[in-house]
């Protein structure tokens, strides 16, 4: 399906030495698209934009579930860095869970 294609090709990218607001979900890998099997639903994730001045923001929380195709068993390490700022400086200790 268009889906499970879009899916397979973000999930190959990758990441260059832009951030994801300049370039993306990275550069496509299709050498490594092609025998892909673990795509995960939904393909990106957004949080939307908080207002200033956050007194009334609320946690925002996103599930992502992860999809193997194939016939061996994956073991997914998961791990996030926070991502920078517009000003370059990294988002502070907790910002992500």
């Amino acid at each position: 399906t268009g889906a499970r294609i879009k899916a397979v090709l973000t999930g190959s990218a990758e990441g260059g030495s832009h951030s994801v607001f300049q370039q993306g979900a990275g550069r496509l890998a299709i050498d490594k698209a092609i025998d892909r099997t673990l795509v995960s639903e939904p393909v990106s994730v957004g949080l939307a934009t908080q207002q200033w001045p956050h007194t009334d923001d609320t946690p925002v929380t996103k599930e992502v579930t992860y999809r193997n195709s194939g016939t061996a068993d994956v073991t997914l390490d998961l791990s996030l860095a926070a991502p920078t700022g517009g000003d370059g400086q990294p988002a502070p200790a907790g910002f992500f869970t």
